[in-house]
């Protein structure tokens, strides 16, 4: 059979893992949030890079020309 101070033990640390993965969840939304944002500037950088490299091949072809 279990003891009083078994179960309090037991219930003490279902509340520490709980907290434990409510903080993990916290992270992990922040996690997610911070890399979407990420993706983004990656995306306006690949695009940007894209208009320097068509931009430089315009100039080369007048050059050539």
């Amino acid at each position: 059979m279990i003891s009083m101070q078994q179960l309090e033990e037991l219930e003490s640390r279902i509340i520490k893992a709980l907290q434990l993965i409510g903080d993990l969840r916290t992270e992990n939304a922040r996690l997610e949030s911070d890399n979407e944002s990420l993706k983004v500037v990656a995306e306006e950088a690949k695009l940007s890079l894209e208009e320097k490299e068509q931009e430089l091949a315009r100039i080369q072809r007048e050059l050539d020309d």
